[in-house]
């Protein structure tokens, strides 16, 4: 995947592999992910992370919105 500088961008992608796979990185499932790490408008690898962090915590909220509206299956 990509190599963070601060423990927060390492654990983020720690937490991304346990909850989607460890090729979450480059799921066609996620494609946001892949997006994120090759953004190349993004040379700070601490910068990168933020962003990541930023479309994974949008991804959650969207699905936990779905999850409420139809429930457990």
């Amino acid at each position: 995947m990509q190599r963070f500088s601060t423990a927060r961008g390492m654990a983020l992608v720690v937490l991304l592999m346990l909850a989607m796979g460890h090729g979450c990185g480059s799921d066609p499932l996620y494609p946001w992910i892949a997006q994120t790490l090759r953004d190349e408008t993004l040379k700070d690898p601490d910068a990168k992370a933020m962003r990541l962090e930023k479309k994974a915590l949008t991804w959650l909220e969207h699905v936990l919105a779905n999850f409420a509206k139809e429930g457990p299956a």
